[in-house]
């Protein structure tokens, strides 16, 4: 193998670790989302205030006013 196709698989596999993490990541940030979501959901129809599920959750005003 030369030093040319070793670079090569080397820079793949860097490529393809640097992709698997930034998936991951985004997977996470997602699923937190939407966890965030369905507690919004659950606390809006115990009638809790706006205010206080987003600054529980993080959610905007208007994500929250489209759960309703």
């Amino acid at each position: 193998m030369s030093i040319a196709q070793r670079l090569q698989e080397k820079g793949a596999k860097v490529g393809w670790a640097k992709g698997h993490q930034k998936g991951l990541e985004e997977g996470l940030e997602k699923g937190k989302h939407e966890a965030n979501l369905a507690t919004a959901r659950t606390l809006l129809k115990n009638g809790i205030s706006l205010e206080l599920i987003m600054e529980s959750t993080g959610l905007s005003r208007e994500e929250l006013i489209s759960l309703q």
